[in-house]
């Protein structure tokens, strides 16, 4: 199987969405590691960069909703997700699998926040399970 790797359009959509979102580089970096098991952006498959601008794009859509809907997800409640997954040694599959097992999502950004504190707290008891600390 070929991956067909990523364009130079996509590296530029992710530094601006990234920049958008005030991402440091950091930050970004370990998006695109959740997303692809390494933190290089032009590593990443035409795929795998579909991945990461669909989560950032998301993310955007997140931060510039009206502050008074509650029933979407937070972005703090989508970092703790990327985060405790990540401790939990879920991939990006594994967690998209879960939630769209349970709740019937495809995109983690359009879970709701009672929906997004039920992944939160399935993450931390496979994290404890695992006896890895949070």
């Amino acid at each position: 199987m070929s991956f067909v790797e990523i364009t130079e359009k996509q590296v530029k959509k992710i530094w601006t969405m990234a920049s958008l979102l005030n991402l440091s580089e950091e930050k970004l970096r370990r998006r695109v590691k959740r997303v692809s098991g390494q933190r290089s952006i032009r590593g990443l498959t035409k795929q795998q960069a579909i991945e990461v601008i669909d989560r950032l794009v998301a993310e955007q859509k997140i931060k510039t909703d009206h502050p008074n809907v509650i029933y979407l997800v937070t972005r703090k409640q989508l970092e703790l997700i990327d985060y405790l997954a990540c401790r939990a040694g879920w991939d990006c599959e594994h967690l998209q699998n879960f939630i769209n097992r349970q709740f019937k999502i495809t995109n983690p950004g359009k879970l709701r926040r009672k929906e997004a504190g039920v992944v939160i707290n399935v993450l931390k008891h496979a994290i404890a399970k695992q006896g890895v600390a949070a």
